[in-house]
């Protein structure tokens, strides 16, 4: 596998603003070019001589992207402040003709697809007192697929892997509620989101059969069938209708010589949970969804040595 990429930035920040409150803008513009290839080499060392051969599994592909973004940060006073984004994307995969002998490939590289969409974020803070912080987030999201997903091909005995042009781009509307806590006497982060998908990618299985059932490949060699049975699994890249996460992420960290004064400086205990639970629209199950998961553990920090102990 080979990728080159490049890309230009170009950002530009404004002072700030007195507007209904303190405003300030960010307004950003951006393009790049992705340029992925498959070249397989394999040297064969027969009779004293070497060969090589060359072969690909995939037409290579050129990827560009093109689009801007404007931020709005707001402080209206002490307490309440809020964010506001706005995206917008266009993004092009064009296939190349063939740079070596591909088995599985058409000889004419595939048509090109385009994916074109906007995305945002708007955030609600407030800063209750000097210890705690609340927020609300709703944020629309956008993921354009690769171009291994769109376009791979693989074709083998055992299995095959099926291209699907016609993926469109997955789009998601995702609601955070956090709370932020922090003091001498430790820190505390919690945040309660759900995810909602429409177009959701996701790789899907299905077994194909062939032959007559009872129609073994030792019948077959024997004489008594004539079309033996088979079963090959396929995969490919689909768009699931809907799709939802719902999770609770909660990470604390106790400064223990704060609570108790014979702990020595620079002792902490620390946690981490986290559980989702996810939903797709008919028989389908989320395989990225991760299980319920707790971390702790216990940390020395010591500051005139300057070191971190984490055992977890």
């Amino acid at each position: 596998m080979d990728t080159r990429f490049k890309r230009f930035t170009l950002r530009m920040d404004s002072q700030p603003l007195q507007l209904g409150g303190q405003h300030r803008l960010s307004f950003k513009t951006f393009a790049s070019r992705r340029e992925f290839e498959n070249l397989n080499r394999d040297d064969y060392y027969f009779s004293g001589q070497i060969s090589r051969t060359t072969s690909s599994i995939q037409h290579p592909v050129k990827t560009t992207n093109y689009g801007f973004s404007l931020s709005d940060q707001i402080q209206w006073n002490d307490v309440f402040s809020r964010r506001a984004d706005i995206r917008y994307d266009h993004t092009k995969m064009t296939p190349q003709e063939l740079n070596a002998e591909c088995h599985a490939c058409d000889k004419t590289p595939p048509a090109a697809n385009t994916y074109k969409g906007w995305s945002g974020f708007v955030g609600l803070a407030a800063q209750l007192n000097q210890a705690w912080h609340v927020g609300y987030d709703i944020t629309s999201g956008y993921r354009v697929p690769n171009a291994s997903e769109v376009y791979f091909t693989y074709n083998h005995g055992s299995g095959n892997w099926l291209p699907n042009p016609n993926l469109k781009a997955e789009r998601s509307t995702t609601h955070t509620l956090s709370l932020q806590g922090r003091s001498e006497k430790g820190t505390l982060d919690a945040n309660l989101y759900q995810n909602n998908y429409r177009n959701f990618l996701s790789e899907e299985q299905k077994l194909t059969t062939s032959g007559d059932v009872g129609c073994t490949q030792m019948n077959y060699y024997y004489g008594m069938c004539s079309n033996p049975y088979s079963e090959k699994p396929e995969w490919q890249m689909q768009n699931i209708d809907k799709a939802r996460i719902r999770g609770l992420e909660l990470t604390g960290r106790l400064n223990v010589d704060k609570i108790a004064s014979f702990v020595p400086e620079g002792w902490k205990l620390f946690g981490s949970l986290g559980y989702a639970k996810s939903k797709l629209s008919g028989d389908n199950s989320l395989l990225s969804t991760q299980p319920p998961k707790v971390i702790a553990g216990v940390d020395y920090e010591a500051r005139a040595k300057n070191g971190v102990c984490s055992p977890a």
